[in-house]
């Protein structure tokens, strides 16, 4: 309620706004949650489900709670886990059992993280298929089963898999030609064993995407049978892609980020778009210099984590930026273009060699406020430690972006379906706030001075705060929903 109050009166105090962030003191240890240690990086993946919140790590730990910070459960899997989703009233999550691959692993649990007993052994199912394999990617089919990808080394030969899975009890479901899994080769691309896997719903079919040398994708049906219809004969390649990390797909617009360089330390990350119907790169770059971890696309935006440093060695921080759908910074985002935070060492100054921050995944709550999961890695002579940091942040009082001298007039103000600005500049952008800060929406119109949104997607009746860009600047109108 302070927040909002406080939003509120800013606006009759300033003629234009520009959003920003604080950790939220409510939250943990102001703001900051710790969730244990290890000797490697922590987040790898996170998911929304209702009202909780799930993070899941590279060693294995489900992780999930309730916005306040409150009602955490963890479930240990010993494991690595590469992926997590929701289906149905279940969360599985899919990985290996060794860092280099090993058995297949899938674990289920409920809406609240409670681990499914009837699934595999006490929630956790591992199957050995006879040589080096790991899980990348998990969905689900039309007959409520499971289909994962995932790549195998066996015999000198890397390839991409599917496999079935009963999504009740774990088990392995047989293909109609009675083997356990399907594989896949692409000679044309070089495929590697690294990273290779990804699955993502496409026309009725699932894609399944590794990387070498490119970016390999298969076209499959829920059974694991290639659609040739489909690129040639089944197979696409997109050149320049290299080790994949994550993938999201919205229509058909492919969004991936890939690590490229050499060595451990001195890779970083470039975040690109495909567009499939056009076979076209839409962009690719490498987010302003600071790399992406991974990232979450909402409708204002591509949100991106990464860790922002000069060199290997530097000092090195969190950094949550918003990117444009046409692959450009969003300069507004937080009033300077990203968020930062650099998190205080937990051992004395005379134990530290050097501590980095990096921001590993992100979700944004309804409310406008944002879940960033990473890790804290501390370094005292020959030994690694990494913090599992979860932090939490939230809008501040809108500040002054800039004066300006257009005039607006709004019509019918209260409004039901549609409003009409007029304005004696050009307008070029609106957005629609409720009172605590949180974008409600972002219509779509030609720049004019004279214009008309649809804003019948606001249902709830009450006070809302419309911020109008034009070439004077960014100011803000309080409108109502009658």
């Amino acid at each position: 309620m302070k927040k909002a109050i406080l939003f509120l009166l800013s606006i009759f105090c300033w003629n234009s706004v520009a959003q920003t962030y604080q950790l939220d003191p409510s939250f943990g240890d102001n703001g900051i949650m710790r969730l244990g240690f290890s000797n490697s990086q922590a987040f790898v993946a996170s998911l929304q489900v209702d009202d909780r919140y799930f993070f899941i790590t590279a060693y294995g730990d489900i992780n999930s709670l309730m916005a306040d910070g409150s009602n955490l459960h963890v479930f240990e899997t010993g494991v690595f886990l590469k992926e997590i989703k929701r289906f149905g009233n279940s969360v599985f999550a899919c990985g290996h059992t060794d860092y280099n691959g090993g058995n297949l692993v899938i674990a289920k649990t409920d809406l609240d993280g409670n681990p499914d007993p009837a699934f595999g052994t006490n929630g956790k199912k591992v199957i050995d298929l006879g040589g080096l394999e790991r899980l990348f990617d998990i969905e689900m089919t039309s007959d409520g089963n499971l289909i994962c990808g995932g790549n195998r080394y066996f015999e000198n030969v890397a390839s991409m898999i599917t496999i079935k899975i009963n999504a009740s009890t774990g088990e392995i479901m047989p293909n109609t030609d009675s083997t356990q899994f399907r594989s896949y080769l692409y000679i044309g691309s070089g495929l590697g064993f690294t990273s290779s896997g990804f699955l993502q719903p496409y026309n009725g079919n699932y894609l399944l995407m590794g990387t070498s040398g490119g970016l390999a994708i298969i076209a499959i049906d829920e059974n694991g049978i290639v659609n040739t219809a489909f690129g040639d004969n089944g197979y696409k390649l997109i050149p320049g892609i290299d080790y994949l990390k994550n993938l999201e797909m919205v229509g058909d617009k492919l969004y991936g980020n890939y690590e490229i360089g050499s060595g451990s330390l001195y890779t970083y990350r470039n975040l690109f778009c495909y567009d499939l119907a056009t076979d076209q790169m839409v962009f690719n770059n490498d987010n302003g210099g600071d790399g992406v971890h991974s990232f979450k696309i909402y409708p204002e935006g591509i949100y991106t984590t990464a860790k922002a440093y000069l060199n290997p060695m530097a000092t090195r921080k969190y950094i949550l930026k918003r990117k444009n759908f046409d692959g450009t910074n969003d300069t507004s985002f937080n009033g300077t273009g990203s968020f930062m935070y650099d998190s205080p060492s937990v051992f004395s100054d005379s134990v530290d060699d050097y501590f980095q921050d990096e921001a590993q995944t992100v979700i944004k709550l309804e409310n406008g406020d944002f879940f960033i999961g990473g890790y804290t890695r501390w370094h005292n002579g020959s030994t690694n430690f990494f913090g599992r940091t979860l932090i939490k942040i939230t809008p501040q009082v809108l500040s002054v972006n800039s004066q300006t001298k257009s005039q607006v007039s709004l019509s019918p103000n209260p409004f039901q379906d549609k409003l009409s600005v007029t304005s004696d500049a050009a307008i070029n952008d609106i957005t629609v706030y409720d009172l605590s800060g949180r974008i409600i929406l972002k219509p779509r119109f030609k720049s004019g001075k004279q214009i008309t949104i649809d804003v019948s997607e606001i249902k709830q009746k009450g006070i809302y705060l419309m911020e109008l860009a034009t070439k004077d600047g960014s100011f803000t109108k309080k409108i109502i929903k009658g």
